[in-house]
């Protein structure tokens, strides 16, 4: 399978920056062309608004493949502005490697699931409000104990995956009958991971595109 980037990716642009909390912040682009020696993109956007580059400015280049989310290191070169589009060429400068860091990929958004108790058969609909590689936290309309195990059955897009999960918070919320739910993914295939993975860095780079994140 090729891993190296190809013209029509997305791709999140990761730039260290330390006054943000998390160390860096993440950007979006696109991948316009790529010859034998560079990549050409569009100029990277944050909450809409296109991020000042400057050039010389080193970068992880992070992209989603079915095998997993690739890496790269890269350095913009040049800002080129070519009958009416604006582009920046990049260089490589280290080889793509597949990477884990799973926590990268935290997704706050809706979307519905079914969860089923494995140890009593019990199971309801629930709402996801955020999602990573690694777990979900949801709104239960009933309570589950810490460290019940469960089947989690998410809807992502154009596929539908069960998944184990064991609880690892179970919280009243106030005001409400409803219960806020935490739960890690446990014995995860990996190809349920990489579409779990794959359906976070899409509607990421959705959200950035749109100026929503």
């Amino acid at each position: 399978m090729e891993i190296l980037l190809e013209t029509g990716d997305k791709v999140d642009v990761r730039i260290y920056h330390p006054s943000n909390p998390d160390g860096y912040i993440v950007l979006y682009s696109q991948v316009m062309n790529v010859d034998s020696e560079f990549y050409y993109v569009t100029p990277p956007v944050s909450k809409g608004v296109e991020y000042p580059i400057r050039v010389g400015q080193k970068a992880d280049i992070i992209y989603y493949r079915e095998a997993g989310i690739y890496m790269f290191q890269a350095t913009f070169l040049k800002k080129v502005k070519d009958d009416h589009l604006t582009y920046f060429q990049i260089a490589r400068l280290t080889e793509p490697e597949k990477t884990q860091r799973r926590e990268f990929f935290r997704l706050k958004y809706m979307l519905q699931c079914r969860l089923r108790s494995l140890e009593n058969e019990q199971s309801c609909e629930a709402v996801v409000q955020d999602i990573s590689g690694g777990g979900v936290r949801m709104i239960s309309p009933r309570s589950f104990y810490v460290g019940e195990k469960i089947e989690c059955t998410l809807h992502l897009d154009e596929h539908v995956i069960a998944v184990a999960a064991k609880i690892v918070r179970s919280q009243r919320m106030p005001h409400d009958k409803r219960y806020e739910i935490g739960a890690q993914f446990i014995d995860v295939s990996e190809q349920n991971q990489n579409k779990i993975v794959g359906y976070i860095f899409h509607k990421q780079g959705e959200l950035r595109q749109k100026g929503l994140v």
